[in-house]
């Protein structure tokens, strides 16, 4: 017979364990037991997204502490950018538009250039030439056209007209006053840029010493704005730093909950479901305790070799538990199961896959104590939400059997045993 511990036990359940009650749990809820969370996880939960620091100038006045994404029609200008202006720089946008660097509008850039655009009326001889070339060809094409489809087109109209009216009309003269006529529009619409010619000068407005002074007094004031731009992010930083760790713990949670909601199973009900009588029996202890939250005769698509034999769903943080009962052997065959040698240890890393919870009990345990089975479930959650890692119980420890010990207990006749005892 084997000998259980007494009194209260505890189960650290971030580690593997080799005693019932097994509680085995995912990577992201022992992320979130351990406090695995670094400060963007927490930011990002907060709604926030600060950058580092602030090394840009944006126009259209930008509200860098709001959560946005900077799309292309934003024009933006870096240090470098304004480090790299000099006595003749010439930047239209900084000149012209309002640029903000975080919540400050800067001054615009000193203009220091004067551009005109100069149209005199001048023949140009080169554009002249294009016309006339693009002409001929055309004229070329034109008398082709005319001569071999055209005109037997209008031969034809000719005809008609002939019968009609008492004018006498030549196809060919027409096919001529077509090809004159659309010389006229070409020349007429062309002719007016021939005398067209436009010139760019530009002038400075200052001396060089004066824009020198200038530009110098600008890039300071530049520099002045990035200094008070980020003082004021650290300050927000400092602030929501302080508001996070006030709202720390619903914040981990929020995590977490977005972790678990990215990967789900879409559980489907199953036929034909074989339970044994110690199921059923536990069965009332877990509808009593969790009500509608507790789920048999449940499996997955993607893999119905592996069903639960109770789902337990918690909706303070949208975990999912599989609650298993180990039998260390058959009643009808007298096999040994749930040893080191089956599948158990691929089915535990099926769930945890999906960010389950997986609690195994022994059979005995649930035999015997059933009501402190369900409280030890209802604790581990409640440790999770409280990021403990250590879980007390009254129920009796119960080693994991191997292959042969199982073997021994069902010589011992063992299930039987301890059924008829507390049925």
């Amino acid at each position: 017979m084997k000998i259980f511990k007494q009194n209260i036990m505890e189960v650290d359940i971030t580690k593997n364990q080799a005693n019932y009650p097994l509680v085995i749990l995912p990577e992201e809820i022992l992320d979130h037991i351990n406090g695995n969370y670094n400060n963007e996880d927490l930011w990002e939960a907060n709604g926030v997204n600060l950058p580092s620091s602030i090394d840009c100038a944006y126009s259209k006045g930008l509200v860098l502490f709001d959560k946005i994404s900077i799309n292309t029609e934003l024009i933006k200008r870096t240090k470098l950018d304004f480090y790299s202006l000099n006595h003749d720089s010439n930047d239209h946008h900084l000149e012209t538009f309002d640029f903000f660097i975080g919540d400050f509008k800067i001054p615009n850039k000193p203009k220091f250039k004067n551009e005109t655009n100069l149209v005199k009326e001048k023949f140009s001889w080169k554009y002249g030439f294009q016309v006339l070339g693009i002409f001929a060809i055309i004229m070329l094409i034109s008398t082709i056209f005319w001569l071999t489809i055209g005109t037997p087109i209008i031969a034809g109209i000719v005809y008609i007209l002939k019968n009609s009216t008492s004018f006498i009309i030549n196809p060919v003269l027409v096919s001529i006053m077509i090809n004159f006529l659309t010389a006229f529009l070409f020349f007429n619409y062309h002719s007016r840029y021939w005398k067209l010619e436009t010139t760019f000068t530009t002038t400075f407005l200052e001396s060089k010493s004066e824009r020198n002074e200038k530009i110098e007094k600008y890039k300071n004031e530049v520099n002045e704005f990035f200094l008070k731009a980020n003082i004021a992010l650290k300050a927000k930083k400092d602030y929501i730093k302080e508001e996070i760790e006030l709202n720390k713990i619903a914040l981990e949670e929020k995590i977490l909950k977005t972790k678990l909601n990215n990967k789900s199973l879409n559980l489907i009900p199953l036929n034909n479901t074989k339970r044994g009588k110690s199921e059923l029996f536990f069965l009332k202890y877990l509808y009593n305790q969790f009500g509608k939250n507790i789920k048999i005769d449940l499996g997955f698509e993607m893999s119905k070799s592996f069903s639960p034999d109770f789902v337990l769903f918690d909706d303070y943080l949208g975990i999912y538990v599989d609650i298993e009962i180990d039998e260390p052997y058959t009643l009808e065959s007298g096999e040994a199961i749930h040893h080191e040698r089956t599948r158990d240890s691929s089915r535990n890393q099926f769930f945890l896959n999906y960010s389950w919870i997986v609690i195994r009990f022994s059979e005995r345990q649930i035999i015997e104590s059933p009501l402190m089975c369900v409280d030890f479930i209802q604790d581990t959650l409640y440790a999770v939400r409280k990021k403990n890692s250590i879980v007390e119980s009254k129920i009796n420890s119960e080693p994991c059997w191997t292959y042969e010990e199982a073997i021994l207990m069902k010589e011992r006749n063992e299930r039987n045993s301890y059924i008829k005892r507390n049925s």
